[in-house]
């Protein structure tokens, strides 16, 4: 395989995409060649449940044509493949003949392996063109997202692809495989890739992919490294040893890698094994009848299995649905059965282990395996979606925790395969060597052994016995092949006036094979070369063939050596010959001669030699790799030097007096210097949903979001968990509450006790139920903006503090966990700067509160928590800032153009509106200024301010009033007996909102599963009411015109407000939305056809749930690349005192002091509201004591709404903060002792600072931090 990062080739390739075909879920990555650094992963599939996972199904829904025949219609894929099939099975008159294939990439595994659980393929279809359509289809999806994302110019003859491709698959399978490329039409042919296709081995792309992302794990030169890739269908287990470190990471394979077919997927067939003992004949019979029901149990059951392993509770329930339970409830009755819960099925912590157990033991036993075989493996890599189970990686971590000092899987594993593909695509020279998987070698003629050779292999030529089916060696199973290794011998005639030779490439399991005829022999390949043209030398014309090791196939070259021939003639296989080096260059040196091994080793160097002359090069070992100190080592002595430079800059910049140079107070400021913070963690605490991520201050380049929350109530996984708390009441006393559960985990809790506990009716006094505490982050927008609470309300003996304080805490735990598990057990809190996401409506009081409940919760202050203080962060201004680093910089901004950004959030919409101030050419790394250059923008804040619009409680609203209207009175009489039915029906909305208008539903209607104790009610209302019964009562069907109903009142609003903006400040570059509603594909696309035509660019980010934490986190690496200016909210003064002026200031406001009329309570502007703020500007003031004798000073800092406020006191005047000066030590120049009073509009925070200025004062300079947000200039 050609070099990506130069050359000819660079101008015609423009897009590397990593794709991941898998057995369950496939998914892919993708990045641009001028900029290799960035790779995405693509979290936005049709049809898919919401954008926060990185695959979409591996499925495919094809329709019979005819009544009779073979003939099917692709008709849809991936989601939107298991949607169709659901609709066509509860479409019971009007069925057609279809079929639902899944797993069909097991069709292809090896022989020896087989293919137990792919779903058979119905006669007419082949794998073949299963997998073609399946491929042409996310084909083109992938090209449609690269043309949006990057320019609508690029085609498929653009794109390099590399296709990932497990290590068990031998060569007919991984020929299907470029056969199905190139009939799709992505590779070859008139308008397919002209780049060569690009085979990845999995577990290689996801070690590289690894390393990539997880350099806090310290490797050195000669660690071993196990990667296991657990996916849906096959486990991939490969060993490599470390060769070099740094910029030229490179590693050698050093056992055979191995694998099986023991993904995850087959847990869920031993889940179906388990519930067909457990319930009886009828399950099989009500699937016979219903197929959708084992669809719907898969469903139920992933949401279980991730999980299971977290935490041992007693039983793990899955819920049944109605159509089996009703029919094992009949069941039951014939055979005299009582007593069971139908609904949902029990299954106890020793029977969940006996689902999985058998799949993980085959696991251990191929990491096992490979252990013994490479002795001293460090670190134990998992990846793969497998690797997401709980109870997988305990039991690794269980089994191996004492040979293998580090086990981990990095963050979003789903995605980690497709992601190293492309990295690798770049990094071609990563892999030094492997280790064949076979022999291989040459069919050729030998003398023939009497005795030993079989007779019918005899052959007289010329008079001279030959063994016709001889095995020339070339490379024996197991032995070490370099990349780009050549292998050559000579081969002669074996008749008098042969005319032509025919060479055939054979592989074998065996290590010494004698012949090419047997079980363990494959026929590879055969080339035949023309030797008519020189026939002097008859027997003895040489013939030189050579194995080419390590490109992108196996290349076979014969070639004429002492005769004149036709030329050279060349085989070169389809894919990578058993030991699998699908994606390697030659190994080019990095030096001043630049010279290529193959230069080398035909030059005659010893092979060896070359090798070794590439591991000790310097300027390719780079150093080892610290998460504490980057690439350098500093010892004690400078790092106190380095120390005191700091606080010395620190010293000068807050500009302190004379009295502060002597050496013993820089000494004791020393003493007092926090040590810089290692992690800075995004914390984006929602109404409803809260997640995090983080990213280290020396990699910035890498944000990691996290996506493995507890009891995660998704079918994938999510970025984010409930904000939710469950409380049960505690004995001995009313109004006191313990914490049960938090996050989904709180809802899962809730929702099993309420279903346990069979009442007619809630209350709080009983003990069975707790209260679920759900959305109580709106008493924090409601006190900020004054506006009416739309939180529930809080039981009595539970106030706010507690409930944020408890969430924060059990948060804070998980991040804590997390980061342990990616930094290593010596992290603590301390190493944190905390970043947390608000909305810009909130005010001083609500910040200062979520302060307390940080600190309460022990992340912030105290004896464990971060020293560091915590940065506040605008919503709406991180999302602009992750649009600016992803989405924007293809978009050809320039300076002066304006960009609106909308961030529906759960509780209030804010509005931003930015100008480019600059597109500047900096280094976003300073300590790499020569290589990690970047356009970075630099946007001024024009207008900013927040609608009290909680889009999400008029979708409810709206929600509730179609169930109302669909299923009648009952509704309210069972909401009435059961309110807490409520939470689960308005939770049925969110499946609906990521897939409503995607053209895969376009226009068809879709249906919902009612809570079954609602459905109960209303089979009894119909047939009490004398109403003609429905067909199922266990779903309900919504028409894409009731949908649009529902969404359209909420998006009309939504209009409104752009138009607003649109009419007030004029024309947009760019408009950017995110929130929840931004994920929902009929609000993006009516935006578009309401303001396509006024603005040119209307997107959203790649992965909204992400994206305000994400963008947090950049901004706080990126200090200084971000908004230049910041418009002020409110008007903010001081408190004093000037000339009283009669008839117009208040009597009671009169103060003689010293014999002059004063007026107390004036208000001292510095900044008004509207205007414009540069970020670290700052303005000062001069203020003197106001009495004679005066020994303290207090400075108090006021707000206000107004733009020229007068005085202090009012309903807009709020008091912002303190601080108080001590002047008594120099009384000379009494009343003229001047007190400078100095703002500092920091990045993160508003710095209030009061010196001495004519007089001496031993106290230091008084200091007053806000947060910039509280100022409201942010």
């Amino acid at each position: 395989m050609e070099s990506l990062k130069g050359g000819d080739n660079l101008s015609k390739r423009k897009i590397i995409v990593g794709l991941d075909f898998g057995t369950t879920f496939s998914g892919f990555a993708h990045a641009h060649t001028d900029d290799p650094e960035k790779v995405y992963a693509n979290y936005v599939y049709p049809g898919g449940v919401s954008n926060t996972y990185p695959k979409t199904l591996t499925s495919s829904f094809y329709v019979k044509q005819g009544e009779t025949g073979v003939k099917w219609q692709f008709e849809n894929w991936g989601y939107g493949a298991r949607e169709a099939n659901s609709r066509n099975n509860r479409n019971r008159k009007a069925k057609v003949p279809a079929v639902y294939l899944t797993k069909f990439k097991l069709h292809l595994a090896s022989k020896g392996f087989g293919a137990p659980s792919a779903t058979p393929l119905p006669q007419g279809l082949t794998v073949d063109v299963v997998i073609t359509d399946y491929l042409r289809r996310i084909g083109e999806l992938i090209v449609n997202i690269i043309r949006d994302g990057y320019s609508g110019e690029l085609t498929k003859k653009n794109i390099q692809w590399c296709v990932t491709v497990p290590s068990i698959w031998n060569n007919d399978a991984k020929a299907v495989m470029k056969s199905c490329m190139t009939n799709a039409g992505l590779v070859g042919g008139v308008d397919g890739s002209h780049h060569p296709l690009i085979l990845v081995l999995e577990p290689e792309a996801a070690s590289f992919h690894c390393y990539k992302v997880m350099k806090e794990q310290i490797l050195e030169v000669g660690d071993k490294i196990l990667v296991a890739d657990i996916g849906g269908g096959t486990s991939d287990i490969v060993v490599q040893e470390v060769v070099s470190v740094g910029e030229c990471y490179r590693v050698k394979e050093l056992t055979t890698s191995s694998g099986g077919l023991c993904g995850g997927s087959y847990v869920d067939s031993k889940f179906m094994e388990f519930l067909h003992r457990k319930i009886g004949p009828c399950l099989q019979n009500c699937i016979d009848k219903y197929p959708e029901v084992e669809e719907t149990l898969i469903k139920n059951w992933e949401v279980k299995k991730t999980g299971f392993g977290l935490s041992r509770e007693s039983s793990t329930f899955v819920g049944l649905p109605s159509k089996l339970a009703t029919e094992w409830e009949e069941q039951d009755d014939k055979n005299g059965e009582f007593g069971r819960e139908y609904d949902e099925v029990e299954i106890t912590d020793e029977e969940m282990q006996s689902i999985f157990d058998p799949i993980v033991d085959q696991n251990l036993a191929l990491i096992a395996d490979q252990l013994v075989q490479a002795n001293g493996v460090k670190i134990i890599v998992v990846v793969g979606g497998f690797a997401e189970s709980k109870y997988l990686m305990g039991r690794i971590k269980a089994r191996f925790k004492e040979e293998v000092p580090h086990i981990i899987h990095p963050p979003n594993p789903a995605s980690a395969v497709s992601l190293g593909a492309v990295a690798l695509a770049f990094n071609p020279g990563t892999i030094v060597s492997r280790v064949s998987r076979k022999t291989y070698g040459f069919h050729c003629l030998r003398n023939f052994e009497k005795g030993v050779d079989p007779p019918e292999y005899l052959e007289l030529i010329d008079g001279v016995s030959k063994c016709y089916n001889r095995f020339s060696v070339y490379v024996r199973k197991g032995d070490i092949v370099y990349v780009d290794d050549c292998i050559s011998k000579t081969f002669f005639p074996g008749m008098r006036g042969q005319q032509k030779i025919q060479l055939q490439l054979f592989s074998s399991d065996e290590i010494n094979p004698r012949y090419t005829v047997g079980e363990t022999i494959k026929k590879e390949g055969e080339i035949e070369i023309d030797i008519s043209s020189d026939m002097k030398l008859d027997k003895k014309r040489e013939v030189k063939v050579s194995l080419f090791f390590g490109r992108s196939s196996i290349e076979i070259k014969a070639e004429a050596m002492n005769f004149i021939s036709s030329g050279p003639q060349q085989l070169e296989l389809p894919v990578v010959i058993g030991y699998n080096p699908e994606i390697l260059l030659g190994l080019q040196s990095d030096g001043d001669a630049g010279v290529n091994t193959d230069d080398l080793l035909s030059a005659g160097v010893d092979k060896k030699a070359v090798y070794n002359l590439y591991k000790i090069k310097p300027n390719q070992m780079g150093f080892s790799i610290d998460s504490r100190n980057g690439c350098e080592f500093i010892d004690d002595e400078a790092q106190v030097i380095e120390g005191l430079n700091q606080v010395v800059s620190q010293l000068v910049n807050m500009k302190l007096t004379k009295q502060r140079d002597s050496a013993e107070q820089i000494a004791k400021v020393t003493d007092e210097v926090l040590p810089e913070p290692q992690v800075v963690v995004g914390l984006d605490f929602g109404t409803m949903h809260s997640g995090f991520a983080y990213a280290q201050f020396n990699n910035p380049q890498r944000i990691y979001t996290h996506w493995d929350y507890p009891n995660a109530a998704h079918e994938a996984p999510s970025c984010k968990t409930l904000t939710s708390n469950y409380y049960k009441r505690q004995s001995g006393g009313e109004g006191r509450w313990q914490l049960m559960a938090w996050g989904n985990s709180a809802y899962a809790l809730y929702a099993r006790d309420t279903h346990q506990s069979n009442l007619v009716s809630d209350t709080l006094s009983h003990p069975t139920i707790g209260m679920y505490v759900s959305r109580f982050k709106l008493h924090l927008t409601s006190r900020a903006t004054g506006s009416s609470s739309l939180a529930p309300p809080l039981p009595p003996g539970l106030t706010l503090e507690v409930v944020i304080t408890d969430y924060l805490r059990e948060m804070g735990a998980l991040i804590l966990e997390t980061l342990k598990k990616h930094y290593g057990d010596e992290f603590t809190k301390k190493m944190i700067q905390w970043c947390v996401t608000v909305p810009s409506t909130w005010d001083n009081a609500t910040i200062v509160l979520m302060k307390y409940c940080l600190t309460a919760a022990g992340l912030v202050n105290g004896v464990d928590g971060s020293p560091h203080p915590f940065v506040v962060v605008l919503e709406p201004e991180a999302i602009s800032f992750s649009c600016h680093n992803v989405v924007l910089e293809d978009k050809n901004l320039e300076a002066g153009d304006k960009i609106l950004v909308v961030d529906i959030i759960e509780g209030t919409t804010d509005v931003v509106v930015q100008e480019v101030d600059s597109m500047e050419f900096v280094a976003l790394d300073q300590s790499k200024r020569d290589k990690s250059m970047d356009d970075v923008f630099r946007v001024k804040e024009v207008t900013s301010h927040s609608e009290p619009l909680c889009f999400y409680s008029y979708l409810n609203a709206g929600f509730m009033e179609f169930l109302h209207k669909a299923i009648g009175p009952c509704l309210g009489v069972c909401l009435n007996h059961h309110p807490k039915i409520f939470a689960q029906l308005t939770r049925l909305l969110e499946p609906l909102m990521s897939t409503f208008g995607d053209w895969t539903t376009d226009g068809d209607s879709t249906e919902i599963s009612l809570p079954k104790i609602l459905l109960k009610e209303w089979e009894r209302y119909d047939k009490r009411e004398g109403k003609f019964a429905r067909e199922s009562y266990d779903e309900l069907e919504i028409s894409y015109e009731e949908m649009q109903s529902i969404f359209d009142p909420v998006v009309e609003q939504l209009v409104g407000l752009i138009a607003e903006q649109l009419e007030v400040v004029g024309g947009f570059k760019v408009l950017v939305l995110s929130g929840r509603l931004a994920e929902v594909p009929y609000v993006m696309e009516y935006i578009r056809r309401i303001f396509g035509g006024h603005i040119p660019q209307i997107i959203s980010p790649s992965n909204p749930d992400s994206a305000v934490c994400q963008g947090a986190v950049a901004m706080v690496l990126n200090r200084g690349s971000a908004g230049m200016s910041k418009t002020c909210r409110k008007t903010y003064g001081f408190k004093g005192m000037k000339f009283f002026e009669r008839g117009v200031d208040p009597d009671e406001y009169l103060l003689e002091i010293n014999g002059v009329d004063k007026c107390a309570n004036h208000f001292q502007v510095f900044v008004k509201k509207g205007e414009t703020v540069t970020v670290d500007s700052s303005i000062s003031k001069i203020c003197m004591p106001t009495q004679s004798g005066q020994k303290k000073m207090k400075v108090e800092l006021v707000s206000s709404d107004k733009l020229d406020p007068r005085y202090t006191i009012g309903e807009t005047v709020r008091l912002e903060g303190e601080i108080e000066l001590d002047i008594s030590e120099d009384m000379k120049l009494d009343q003229h002792r001047a007190v400078k009073l100095t703002v500092y509009f920091r990045k993160s925070s508003l710095e209030v600072v009061a010196e001495a200025v004519n007089f001496v004062s031993s106290s230091s300079p008084q200091h007053l931090h806000l947060p910039a947000e509280v100022m409201g200039y942010y």
